[in-house]
């Protein structure tokens, strides 16, 4: 089973990714569920040295940000096909 969940540009949840160590900020695109039942953040991010990247994380390398600024990343679930 695919799932996923998809946020508009506007409501989109700001996080950090963990790359090469370091907590980047980034923000939340969409989250989906891959067949092994693993979920994985689609993120629009910034590297440390301001290049901006779209790519995916495993859930093991997505928090909120600790800022204190943004708001909470909701954790993924499944979407009915009605919502989406």
């Amino acid at each position: 089973m695919h799932a996923a969940r998809t946020y508009r540009p506007d409501p989109r949840p700001d996080l950090e990714i963990l790359v090469d160590g370091r907590w980047c900020r980034g923000e939340l695109r969409d989250w989906q569920q891959r067949g092994d039942g693993s979920w994985w953040a689609n993120v629009e991010w910034m590297s440390h040295s301001g290049e901006t990247y779209i790519d995916m994380f495993p859930a093991d390398r997505v928090r909120p940000d600790e800022t204190g600024t943004a708001p909470a990343v909701p954790a993924p679930r499944e979407v009915p096909l009605s919502e989406r």
